[in-house]
C-alpha cells in the first residue's frame, strides 16, 4: 500500500560522500512523487505505539499539569516530522530534510526545554558549552559520510535525531535561564537585548520564541513598581 512504509534501496540524487548515485534506505521510505506523496503517512507500529503511550499519559494528566498545552504542542511536532507525509518528503528534498532538523532545533526542542524546567529540573551545562555542543553535533550530522550513514540505518536515523534534539534542549534551557545580557553575548548571531531576543546558532531569529522566552525570564514575571 502507498501509506505503508517501504523499505528498500532508491536513488536519492546523489550521494554527498561520493558524488554518484546513493543505495539509502531512509526510515521515513523512498523518495515519494508529487502524485502520492501526501498519502505517504508513516505507520511505524513502534513509533506509533510510544506516540499512542505518551498521549494517553497526556489525556490522564492533562488537568494535573499546568503545561499540558506545551506537552501536546510537542506531541504534534514529533507526529508532523515523523508520521505525516513530511516524513516522506524528507526523503526527496534536502531542502525538506534542512527544514525537519531546524524545526527539531527551534521548535521541539525549546518546547522540551521549558516543559522540563517548568518541572523545576535544572540543567546545569554552562550556555557557552551547550551552544559549542549543539553546533558541533547539528554541523557533524551533516558532514556527508555520516549524513549518509543516519540515511541508510534507522538506528543511526534516531541517534541523529535524538543527539540534535537532546542537545538543543540543553541550549534553549540555558538560553530560558540566562540573562538577556549573557544569553545574547553567547548564542548571537542575531539578538535584541531590549526585547530580550536571542537566536540559537542553527536557526534564525524567531518572534514565537522571542516573547517565549521573555516570559519565561524570572525579571518579566516582576511587577512594575
Amino acid at each position: 500500500a502507498a501509506n505503508k512504509r517501504i523499505r528498500r534501496p532508491h536513488q536519492f540524487g546523489l550521494n554527498p560522500a561520493t558524488g554518484t548515485g546513493s543505495g539509502w534506505s531512509p526510515y521515513c521510505g523512498p523518495a515519494p512523487g508529487p502524485a502520492d506523496w501526501l498519502a505517504r503517512w508513516n505507520f511505524d507500529p513502534l513509533l506509533l505505539t510510544v506516540l499512542a503511550g505518551l498521549g494517553l499519559w497526556w489525556w490522564l494528566k492533562r488537568k494535573q499539569t499546568s503545561d499540558h498545552g506545551m506537552i501536546a504542542l510537542a506531541l504534534g511536532l514529533t507526529a508532523f516530522l515523523f508520521v505525516s507525509p513530511f516524513c516522506a518528503l524528507g526523503s526527496a528534498l534536502f531542502a525538506a530534510r534542512s527544514v525537519h532538523h531546524v524545526v527539531l532545533a527551534a521548535l521541539l526542542a525549546p518546547v522540551l526545554a521549558l516543559i522540563w524546567l517548568r518541572r523545576g529540573r535544572a540543567l546545569a551545562l554552562p550556555l557557552a558549552v551547550s551552544t559549542l555542543v549543539h553546533a558541533v553535533v547539528f554541523w557533524a550530522w551533516h558532514f556527508p559520510p555520516l549524513y549518509a550513514a543516519a540515511m541508510s540505518s534507522d538506528l543511526i536515523f534516531w541517534l541523529m535525531q535524538a543527539t540534535i534534539t537532546g542537545t538543543a534542549v540543553l541550549l534553549w534551557a540555558g538560553v530560558f535561564r540566562a540573562s538577556p545580557t549573557s544569553a545574547c553575548r553567547v548564542t548571537t548571531p542575531c539578538c535584541d537585548p531590549s526585547r530580550r531576543a536571542v537566536a540559537a546558532v542553527s536557526s534564525p531569529c524567531s518572534a514565537v520564541w522571542t516573547r517565549t522566552w521573555a516570559m519565561s525570564s524570572p525579571r518579566s514575571s516582576t511587577p512594575s513598581r
